[in-house]
């Protein structure tokens, strides 16, 4: 049996969320493409933020409260 984490989770995210809402990235804000998890490390997961097809920012899931997807 295969578990489904964020990696796997054949989903789109639309956004991610810290924590209280302090800070948000969503599809479409500043020309954001896609919002892509990953593991690093082995076990990790950090989410990779994509414009024009190049990642411009990653941010580690220790930091984010919530995923929203499509």
């Amino acid at each position: 049996m295969v578990e489904t984490c964020l990696v796997n989770d054949g989903r789109a995210i639309t956004g991610i969320y810290g924590p209280d809402d302090v800070w948000q990235v969503t599809i479409t804000s500043f020309g954001i493409e896609r919002i892509e998890p990953y593991l690093e490390d082995g076990d990790v997961v950090w989410f990779a933020i994509y414009r024009e097809d190049r990642i411009i920012s990653r941010i580690n899931s220790r930091y984010v409260e919530s995923v929203q997807y499509d």
